[in-house]
């Protein structure tokens, strides 16, 4: 039976065309080239705005017509990471295409080859026409000084700039000192990230005119902090900070910063906490500002009880902020604590499929002396919403034991840490995991009373001591009358041969795992132990 044309084919031209735009959009795919994963483009190339649009293109003849005729829709979708072909038809038709519209351009620059060139060749030619640039340089001499030149040009439609420059040489970027970055010239500017290493000039100060216009920035530690929170004091609109290496330096004043849009405050991986705290406690965000708090202190000296207190503080206050908006509903937590070190990640759920999902809430702390599970005190008393959280991912976080250190501590604070989240449903843990969990469900019993999923996370290849692990944890929760329903190994049996059979006498039990793309799953006690011999792939392997 013909089931005639598709609907699709009915919509009004203008709505067709809104729809490609919105394919065109490689902002909507949720990627940055900028970031550390190096992610700039879906894992899929078939799903890249790119090859979405050109697939659709070839469509039909009425599609095409519409499509090529809008620069527009091309000029938004130059992702040289897809532009890689060694002919450079492609490439040329591809800019051929954009006619005079403004650019999106993004990608990595990994060699002088075809990318580089094409890359270069867009900044030389093009730059003012680049409205968007996200890109990231793995030597900044993979350019000449030509290339950089242009980033000393006017930039009157640049929106948004993020360029990260990975080798850390030392000359300077710039052949010459002046005129500064955008010639001070960028009037449409809402977001910036320029990274690199301080012996490289990018000729940047934070003084640019064009900064208290911005909704987001990254600033590195070629600035001090002090002069950091004066730049920020006149920058009222911004939404999002993010701070790299941020050290105190001199001894600096505090102060009182209004940010009233601030929704997402990041402090990086090797910002000393000190730092940190500075920033944190003269910063005034919006109420629901979330925070990314990754920090690294080795130095025993730089750290005191006092800190540990203001930054449990600090923790709270934003935590506060941010649970208490209505539009927050929390989908997971991970959790992670070793001697040294306390990691809380909370998840928020996407609740739209048109809005971008809201920034979690994270917490890393690194000191050189323990932690214990004290650290967790001011946490506990605050009203956080952990009512909604149904799934707790516990990673080992650093290879220390850390029983030693709970025991002489006492278990209570941390069982009453977990008491926190009685709607836990599922718990994804590697094996040492388990450990800890299971003397604080000895201190508790109760604790998790709606768990009925275990997933077993790979950390590091598992120890002999695992299956007994593994079966004192079931006994444990079923003795307590809160038996685990579903065991799920599909990440440990990917990596690991194993004989599952020491898990038949948990009758009852689902297991479940995949084999070579396929879910596969064993009732336990079913009388077949056989089946939960399990390979990494379908062939057999001896070595088990």
């Amino acid at each position: 039976m013909d089931p005639g044309p598709a609907h699709i084919s009915g919509l009004h031209e203008d709505i067709l065309h809104h729809i490609f735009e919105l394919n065109a959009d490689m902002y909507l795919e949720g990627k940055s080239s900028s970031l550390d994963n190096y992610s700039q483009t879906p894992s899929n190339r078939n799903n890249s705005a790119l090859n979405v649009i050109r697939h659709t293109s070839q469509v039909c003849q009425y599609w095409r017509g519409l499509i090529i005729s809008s620069p527009m829709i091309w000029g938004n979708i130059i992702d040289f990471n897809l532009l890689q072909q060694v002919n450079n038809f492609w490439r040329k038709e591809v800019i051929r295409r954009t006619g005079n519209s403004n650019l999106s351009v993004k990608g990595m620059v990994k060699c002088k080859g075809s990318t580089g060139e094409f890359f270069a060749d867009l900044m030389k030619n093009h730059w003012l026409r680049i409205r968007k640039l996200d890109v990231k340089i793995h030597h900044y001499r993979l350019l000449d000084d030509e290339t950089w030149k242009a980033l000393q040009h006017p930039a009157p439609h640049l929106e948004l700039f993020k360029v990260d420059i990975a080798y850390w040489g030392h000359d300077q970027i710039f052949p010459t000192a002046s005129p500064s970055l955008f010639s001070d010239e960028a009037p449409s500017l809402r977001e910036f990230r320029f990274t690199y290493y301080p012996g490289i000039n990018g000729n940047f100060t934070l003084r640019a005119p064009w900064l208290c216009q911005l909704r987001s920035v990254t600033l590195i530690e070629t600035f001090t902090i002090s002069d950091i929170l004066d730049a920020l004091m006149d920058m009222p609109l911004l939404e999002s900070l993010e701070l790299q290496k941020a050290t105190v330096g001199a001894a600096a004043p505090r102060r009182c910063v209004h940010l009233p849009h601030l929704s997402l405050m990041t402090i990086n991986s090797t910002s000393e906490l000190r730092g940190a705290l500075l920033v944190l406690e003269s910063i005034v965000a919006k109420p629901a500002c979330a925070l990314v708090l990754d920090t690294f202190d080795g130095n025993i000296r730089g750290v005191n009880l006092e800190d540990i207190i203001a930054v449990q503080k600090i923790i709270l206050r934003y935590a506060l902020g941010y649970f208490s908006s209505e539009l927050m509903v929390v989908e997971g937590l991970t959790f992670r604590h070793h001697p040294k070190a306390f990691s809380l990640h909370y998840s928020p759920l996407k609740t739209s499929a048109i809005h971008q999902k809201p920034s979690g809430f994270e917490v890393d702390i690194f000191f050189n002396f323990p932690v214990t599970p004290e650290f967790f005190g001011t946490l506990q008393d605050s009203p956080f919403p952990s009512l909604h959280v149904k799934t707790w991912d516990m990673r080992q976080g650093m290879l220390e034991d850390i029983e030693g250190e709970i025991s002489y501590a006492g278990w209570e604070s941390l069982t009453s840490f977990l008491s926190l989240f009685p709607f836990v449903e599922v718990l994804q843990a590697p094996e040492y995991s388990l450990r800890v969990l299971l003397s604080a469900f000895e201190e508790d019993p109760g604790v998790w009373s709606l768990l009925h999923t275990l997933k077993i996370t790979y950390y590091i290849r598992m120890t002999p001591s695992f299956s007994g692990n593994l079966i004192r944890f079931l006994d444990r929760r079923e003795g307590n009358g809160l038996a685990i329903k579903v065991l799920d190994i599909t990440e440990l049996a990917a990596r690991e041969n194993r004989d599952w059979g020491f898990l038949e006498r948990k009758a009852g039990l689902k297991v479940v795992w995949a084999q070579d793309g396929s879910p596969l799953s064993y009732i336990c006690g079913s009388g077949e132990p056989e089946k939960l011999i399990i390979y990494e792939s379908s062939r057999p392997n001896a070595n088990i």
